[in-house]
């Protein structure tokens, strides 16, 4: 059994331009006189959802109009660009979650690309969500979406911390963010997860990696 586990764009591998954009807007000051970026007072939740959502972003402008990556990011947004978007997600969620991605998208270009009227994708967000079917509320539930940014979250601080490869602290957090996105994407037994090997199952091939589970 072969799968492709797709990702959202990582934020190592966001353009140039887009990362100078983020961490400006993010910015921590040490004490309360250095200079803070807009969105400094956001919570790390929030931060991790803003950057997810827009990694997805990116991703759809990689796999359908990868020469607007070369356009500043205000550049690349309008109305048929929102549109397409749209469509990429919807075979791959509801209308719910659909309206979350670009809410968030509106959400982090008014801090990445202030100056700009962005109102108009707020409006396009809401009127999705007015139009979705509401689902019984749940309450004290995760949802594989956030499971999985959770799960990449733990990988990009594991790498960034600056500990060696060969850290104990650094291999663990690495491994548990790995598990954690990995089932968040594909549901597998734990005897199965157990026995699974880089290099046996988890196969790379290109900038792709594939899950090959024998029968």
């Amino acid at each position: 059994m072969t799968r492709r586990i797709r990702l959202y764009l990582p934020y190592e591998a966001w353009p140039k331009k887009d990362q100078h954009r983020w961490e400006a807007a993010f910015k921590l000051g040490t004490d309360l006189f250095d200079e803070r970026g807009p969105a400094a007072h956001l919570a790390e939740r929030t931060r991790l959802a803003l950057q997810y959502a827009y990694g997805k972003f990116l991703a759809f402008l990689t796999a359908r109009h990868p020469r607007l990556l070369a356009r500043t990011p205000a550049e690349r947004v309008n109305r048929k660009i929102i549109k397409d978007y749209a469509r990429w997600q919807l075979p791959t969620c509801g209308d719910v979650t659909l309206a979350n991605y670009i809410y968030h998208l509106w959400f982090t270009l008014r801090y990445i690309c202030p100056g700009q009227d962005w109102a108009w994708i707020l409006i396009i967000s809401k009127r999705i969500a007015a139009q979705a079917k509401r689902k019984p509320e749940q309450h004290h539930l995760l949802t594989s979406e956030m499971l999985y940014a959770l799960g990449i979250n733990l990988m990009d601080r594991a790498v960034i911390s600056g500990k060696p490869t060969t850290a104990r602290t650094m291999q663990t957090a690495y491994r548990d963010g790995l598990i954690i996105a990995l089932l968040a994407l594909i549901p597998l037994r734990r005897r199965t997860l157990a026995a699974l090997r880089i290099g046996k199952h988890l196969v790379r091939s290109n900038n792709l990696w594939f899950l090959n589970i024998p029968a």
